[in-house]
């Protein structure tokens, strides 16, 4: 098997850089009084540099990769050849399922620090638990090498994190210090495009080049958002999401490319 490790040791050597540089820009970025953004801030400077120079060579490395791939089976092209291969994916998956519970114990009232209306956190704690009970089906399929998967329990993510991005959206929409929230937001924008462009292996319309950028980026903007301290249930989203992401980009088999 031949697995791609390269691109998953990108998104993680350049999510610590990205998650160092948040913090420090987040001891030194901002005004204590107003929360603007201080200008000339190095770190405000080099976290954008180093993200758009992470693109750049994702994009590089992704084109050893077919554009579009069609295969008769998804467990054909995420082969697993030990049970350690599924670490990654397992552990992502477990840590959405904390972030769809804390969600849903935020909306009833048991935990703390609402960010949304109690409805809304009942509707992504669902959301978030369903994306995970797929994703760990998904994980067994590779494993057992499944000829028939059903490709509609890899959706239930990519429709989480867009109405999640919605609701960070609204929430920081009259915040006039982009420079706070764009981690986050860019965060969701990337998990989102990675899990629709994971599930598309699921419908024979798979392209790889373009799940490993959107993943890369995903994992590399989640690892910075870590930085922000947010709530429980997003700080357990995108360390769960960035695991599944990574744990499936692992074990791709360019052998299975047609």
């Amino acid at each position: 098997m031949k697995k791609q490790w390269m691109l998953p040791a990108l998104a993680l050597v350049s999510g610590a850089a990205a998650f160092a540089l948040r913090l420090w820009q987040n001891a030194t970025g901002f005004e204590e009084e107003t929360g603007l953004a201080v200008p000339g801030v190095f770190a405000g400077t080099a976290l954008p540099l180093l993200l758009v120079l992470t693109g750049a060579a994702a994009l590089i490395l992704g084109r050893r990769l077919p554009k579009r791939v069609k295969s008769p089976a998804f467990a054909a092209l995420f082969s697993i050849g030990e049970t350690t291969d599924l670490l990654l994916p397992v552990m992502g998956a477990f840590l959405m399922a904390i972030s769809g519970a804390a969600d849903a114990a935020t909306g009833l009232g048991v935990l703390p620090g609402a960010c949304f209306a109690p409805a809304a956190h009942l509707l992504l704690g669902l959301l978030t638990v369903v994306s995970a009970g797929g994703f760990l089906l998904a994980a067994s399929a590779c494993r057992h090498r499944w000829e028939i998967f059903q490709g509609a329990l890899v959706l239930p993510a990519a429709v989480m994190l867009v109405v999640r991005l919605v609701l960070v959206y609204r929430a920081f929409s009259t915040d006039p210090t982009l420079e706070g929230y764009y981690v986050e937001l860019l965060a969701l924008v990337f998990l989102a495009l990675a899990f629709f462009h994971l599930a598309g292996f699921a419908f024979d319309d798979a392209r790889p080049r373009r799940f490993a950028a959107s993943t890369v980026m995903a994992a590399v903007f989640s690892m910075a958002a870590l930085a922000d301290r947010g709530s429980i249930p997003a700080l357990a989203l995108y360390a769960g999401g960035s695991l599944t992401l990574l744990g499936f980009l692992a074990v791709y088999d360019t052998r299975t490319d047609m």
